[in-house]
């Protein structure tokens, strides 16, 4: 799971504007789509899943839903990202089955080994730099991030302020791959966004 580029849809945006953005996105390096809409009714989150569910399948990018397992069933995803509020590791694995990916977002080296005891197929840490998606809260830092690297085998995802000049440090703290939000999606060079980030990532992973 090397060098993975996460997408996350942006609650902020409306779902047009989002399938616009991210569909300028994807032939330009991204690995996975993220569904993540925290306020958002089921029937919501349903429908921006399907829309990015089309575009997505022929070009063998897998959705993920965060959160809403139901969804996910529904729309045929790959698999679930579950946060602290969702329903927990190993219930989800009993319904989805041993094969299914399931990514769990962490914030200390004791979810994180929680996580993995319980099936997770990787954990998402962050948020490791300030980020306006969490702007009340202080940031972890790439220093966690490592501890959190150290204490667990599955993949670790890194997420929260990641830019392209940040890439570097992320990795070198032991990350498999970044997930964001703002960098590709809040950037006015959409395409140009997304090739700094994947240039950045196979530049780490090339050396």
């Amino acid at each position: 799971m090397d060098r993975q580029l996460h997408l996350v849809t942006d609650p902020a945006l409306d779902a047009v504007e989002q399938v616009r953005r991210i569909e300028a996105a994807i032939p330009h390096g991204i690995d996975t789509v993220h569904v993540r809409m925290p306020s958002g009714v089921a029937c919501e989150v349903y429908e921006l899943a399907v829309v990015l569910q089309a575009s997505l399948l022929d070009r063998d990018i897998p959705l993920i839903v965060n959160d809403r397992v139901d969804v996910a069933l529904a729309v045929n995803a790959k698999g679930v990202q579950l946060g602290v509020r969702s329903l927990p590791v190993r219930a989800v694995r009993q319904m989805l089955g041993p094969e299914a990916p399931i990514g769990a977002s962490v914030h200390s080296v004791d979810e994180a080994r929680a996580a993995e005891r319980e099936g997770a197929t990787w954990v998402s840490f962050g948020h490791v730099y300030e980020t306006a998606s969490h702007l009340d809260e202080p940031p972890r830092g790439f220093e966690v991030l490592h501890d959190v690297v150290d204490a667990v085998r599955v993949p670790v995802i890194a997420i929260g302020g990641i830019t392209a000049e940040r890439v570097p440090e992320v990795l070198g703290a032991g990350a498999s791959g970044i997930a964001v939000i703002s960098a590709i999606l809040g950037a006015e060079d959409i395409a140009g966004a997304t090739r700094s980030l994947r240039e950045a990532l196979d530049a780490h992973f090339d050396v």
